[in-house]
């Protein structure tokens, strides 16, 4: 036999090898062929972030193929409580998603302080110098009021939803 027969043989052979492994979802060379369905996910409000099994993916509305198998999917936005679903993904099948966050109902907090224009934080991150006003989830969260030469303020408050915490942070020397 020539090598060309040869070759013509072995590119025939790779073909159908490879199609039986695509088929029985099976190693080739290393690689694993994996099946896919596909999720087409709809949310109220839009821009909504999609983890599949821990992973960012995208923001709604997303279509995406997604591997076959058990997925965990979680939908979150801020100001809204997640959506967390257990999905069974199908070879070649559509799962259409389409819900409505519930919206968190949030607290406010207006700080004020003396001396004007001292750096914020709230549970140790950084939100601007006052006078400020900001929204957050309800909960208890830690308040450091700073300005240089002056000592730190220090509190924490409760925030409730629909309600508002006014602050007015007296800085010693």
């Amino acid at each position: 036999m020539n090598n060309k027969y040869f070759f013509i043989i072995l590119v025939i052979v790779t073909l159908i090898v490879s199609i039986i492994a695509l088929s029985l979802n099976q190693t080739i060379t290393g690689y694993t062929v994996k099946s896919t369905g596909t999720l087409d996910i709809r949310i109220t409000p839009q821009n909504a972030k999609v983890y599949i099994d821990g992973r960012f993916i995208g923001t709604t509305p997303l279509v995406t193929k997604i591997n076959t198998g058990k997925r965990t999917i979680s939908i979150e936005k801020f100001g809204y409580e997640p959506y967390v679903m257990q999905l069974s993904i199908e070879e070649n099948k559509q799962i259409d998603i389409k819900e409505t966050l519930n919206e968190i109902k949030m607290g406010s907090v207006i700080i004020r302080s003396i001396p004007n224009r001292a750096r914020v934080y709230m549970n140790g991150y950084y939100y601007g110098r006052t006078p400020l006003e900001l929204e957050f989830e309800p909960g208890i969260r830690k308040l450091e009021i700073k300005e240089d030469g002056y000592q730190t303020y220090k509190t924490s408050i409760i925030i409730e939803k629909d309600e508002t915490n006014k602050i007015l942070a007296v800085l010693s020397s």
